[in-house]
């Protein structure tokens, strides 16, 4: 395992925010809502039966062509997504049960052991499903029994030690009928939580170790086969936040909540695990560098199906400061660069981190674990997670017509703000071709013109949109009531994968919009607080935003997938904007 320290200096001053923070609501009409549905929470029943929660909440959630997939601590629901599959939006086809249902079959601790924690996300590059888990609950090292050497892969279900690659077996499909999950042990979980005052520490544990479970799915399909991965983790394998790159899936996590020693606050695993692979079925392994120092870390994650060039090493970021050591502000927002080297370990490395100087933030609530956000109808409030940089930091590479293309990634976390309470502060930063990293806006702004959001409470997601001409799907479709025009017709990706007709002409029209207001702003900015496209003409490309906008989509689309956040075991509400 390799070790590189990061040492993250105090501030001596941070002057007040400036012009950056937004003090009134814009003018520009709301997102009409286009869909709403009850997802997992309290309340909730499925074909599986009814939800038994627990908290923190700890939910992610994605989209394809035709499904829904979310995650609510330990369980999953595939949910129906309206288009050329399904009539309707929101029917829960499959769930809740456990998220290690996917792992049925594999034998080892993925199968065996479920926990919170798990992520879905949608590869849209390769129309995959990719659901993590991490193992929290200690493996003894006589569970995970003799692995072969390092050079030859860990059979199916076996975790693979670090440098060795996992065999993930025959592609197999979770059960069409599990039994109900029982309900979940009460208590916040495992997250390297001292003892009570008073108590003694508990004894020390035999030899052990963590594990981290990849599914990657063999089509589009939620519900058929998938590949299934198990790697050794060393370290607690706390808040994974998986990214797609074209190199590979990065999956970095946190060792703990609590400082190190007297010298290490913080301890983060950087780890990516080799995509290419895994779309295959063939043996894979994962790499991982230890970070210490930092912040929690996220990796770019893209947007749209316009890569990076080749070679083009991941982009991972951290908010400044050190909550542990009591620093909650900071000026800059720290940037890596995480070459990786499939054929040659021993030459992937981290780059940075360079500092980035954005306006000066504190974070919100002085950070996680402080429950200071307050929420209607209760006296429970809500944990603020401000010293993060919140999951997704969203890449995209845009190629207008007639210009160079450019690369940007958005960011998002939590702040204090000069009127009290929190604001959500974002960057767009740009990538020049050299690969170094230089931010272009920053804003606490509820909506600006190239920024989407997904609220759980008071977080905020971010996803890209593409100012510039709307495009027409790659390839004609068959018309759906007959030839028109030669046997196909126009249709339009929206960030779903669904398609959308034109044969009314409406999105050509706001095409010719788009354009028209390209040019009178020289192509820098789409619309001003004052200046939007067609209601009626938007509402049609509202959509979801977590997986993916693809070109062209609409500047109001969104989504809020309003759920309890991490205190409240309310049900959560999926909302489509």
């Amino acid at each position: 395992m390799r070790v590189q320290t990061i040492v993250v200096m105090a501030l001596a001053f941070l002057p007040q925010q400036g012009p950056v923070e937004q003090t009134s609501p814009g003018t520009r009409d709301p997102a009409a809502l286009v869909e709403s549905f009850d997802g997992i929470g309290v309340g909730f029943d499925g074909p599986q039966g009814k939800y038994e929660g627990r908290n923190p909440s700890d939910n992610s959630l994605a989209v394809g062509p035709n499904h829904i997939v979310q995650t609510i601590n330990s369980r999953l629901a595939v949910f129906t997504k309206k288009g050329r599959q399904f009539d309707v939006t929101g029917k829960v086809l499959y769930g809740p049960v456990n998220t290690n249902t996917i792992f049925a079959g594999l034998h080892g601790p993925c199968d065996a052991r479920n926990n919170g924690d798990a992520v879905v996300r949608y590869d849209q590059l390769a129309d995959r499903w990719l659901v993590t888990m991490p193992i929290f609950s200690r493996i003894p090292l006589s569970e995970v029994g003799e692995r072969p050497p390092l050079k030859d892969a860990a059979p199916p279900g076996q975790l693979a030690s670090p440098g060795q690659a996992s065999a993930p077996g025959p592609a197999a499909a979770p059960p069409s009928n599990p039994p109900p999950p029982p309900p979940p042990p009460q208590g916040r979980g495992q997250r390297g939580q001292p003892p009570a005052p008073g108590q003694p520490p508990p004894p020390p544990p035999p030899p052990s170790t963590y594990g981290m479970c990849y599914a990657i799915s063999v089509g589009p399909d939620p519900l058929g086969a998938y590949y299934r991965y198990a790697f050794e983790r060393p370290l607690f394998p706390d808040y994974p936040r998986p990214a797609v790159w074209i190199d590979g899936y990065y999956n970095p996590t946190s060792s703990s909540d609590n400082r190190i020693s007297e010298t290490v606050a913080t301890q983060k695993h950087a780890c990516v695990v080799d995509r290419a692979k895994m779309l295959k079925g063939q043996p894979a392994s994962e790499q991982c560098i230890v970070v210490l120092n930092v912040n929690f870390l996220n990796n770019a994650d893209i947007d749209g199906r316009q890569v990076p060039p080749d070679g083009a090493p991941n982009l991972m970021m951290a908010a400044g400061g050190t909550q542990l050591d009591k620093i909650f502000e900071a000026n800059t927002i720290d940037v890596w660069q995480f070459h990786v080297d499939w054929k040659n370990p021993a030459n992937t490395r981290l780059v940075g981190p360079e500092k980035i100087p954005v306006a000066p933030y504190h974070y919100l609530c002085d950070g996680q674990l402080t429950n200071c956000v307050p929420q209607p109808g209760t006296d429970r409030a809500l944990d603020a997670q401000g010293d993060k940089i919140m999951s997704r930091v969203v890449y995209r590479k845009v190629a207008d017509r007639g210009s160079p293309a450019r690369e940007a990634i958005v960011a998002t976390h939590s702040v204090n703000t000069a009127a009290g309470g929190g604001g959500v502060r974002w960057y767009e930063f740009r990538i020049d071709k050299a690969r170094k990293v230089s931010l272009r806006d920053r804003s606490l702004r509820e909506h600006r013109h190239r920024l989407l959001v997904r609220r759980h409470a008071e977080l905020r997601r971010p996803a890209v949109c593409r100012p510039g001409a709307w495009r027409s799907a790659r390839r004609a479709r068959p018309a759906r009531n007959g030839p028109r025009r030669g046997g196909s017709r126009a249709d339009h990706h929206d960030a779903l994968g669904g398609l959308h007709d034109d044969r009314d002409g409406s999105l050509r029209r706001l095409h010719d919009l788009v354009r028209r207001r390209l040019s009178e702003e020289g192509g820098r900015q789409l619309f001003d607080e004052d200046r939007r496209i067609p209601h009626a003409a938007v509402r049609r490309f509202t959509s979801l935003t977590d997986p993916v906008l693809e070109a062209g989509q609409s500047t109001a689309a969104g989504v809020r997938a309003r759920s309890a956040a991490r205190a409240s075991p309310r049900n959560s509400r999926i909302e489509w904007l």
